[in-house]
């Protein structure tokens, strides 16, 4: 299965947002499993090939999101916010 690709542009930059399958089995001798996700989130300037920055991020503590789209919300927030901080803001 492929994972979504999210674009769009924030202020000068564009900003990729992918969220990231992690499937962890539920305990050790059970044939369940976890479905989570983190977001891997790229960062450039538009119109640069050379990338500002790349990251993955969790909520907290190495602890996986419980939707693809909280992922990708929370993504969203840290590369704005990574921006903000790069434009001294």
């Amino acid at each position: 299965m492929l994972e979504r690709l999210y674009h769009y542009d924030y202020r000068g930059f564009e900003i990729g947002l992918q969220p990231q399958l992690i499937v962890e089995s539920a305990q050790v001798f059970s044939p369940s499993y976890l479905v989570r996700y983190r977001c891997l989130v790229r960062i450039r300037p538009i119109g640069s090939t050379r990338g500002l920055d790349t990251f993955t991020l969790e909520r907290n503590s190495n602890q996986p999101f419980e939707d693809e789209f909280e992922a990708v919300a929370h993504g969203r927030e840290a590369a704005e916010a990574h921006i903000r901080t790069e434009l001294g803001e």
